[in-house]
């Protein structure tokens, strides 16, 4: 979502779009991910997965917050 000066709340992409490039998002995270740790053991990789998603979750929000536009995040 993004804010105009007055404060209003508008969607700038469908909901389908959106889907298809945060679907694109987390796809190359994940192959990007996959290929970085492809020679860690297991026990290593899962809390390095755990913390890279909080970390590229955070850092998206944190790039478009530079350009006004305000991702809901919801979690359990």
């Amino acid at each position: 979502m993004k804010s105009d000066a007055a404060g209003q709340s508008y969607e700038i992409l469908s909901t389908p779009v959106g889907m298809i490039l945060g679907f694109l998002f987390w796809l190359i995270v994940g192959v990007a991910f996959a290929w970085l740790t492809r020679r860690l053991r297991l026990y290593y990789t899962f809390p390095l997965a755990v913390t890279t998603i909080f970390v590229v979750l955070m850092a998206a929000v944190l790039f478009l917050g530079l350009f006004g536009i305000r991702i809901p995040v919801d979690g359990p």
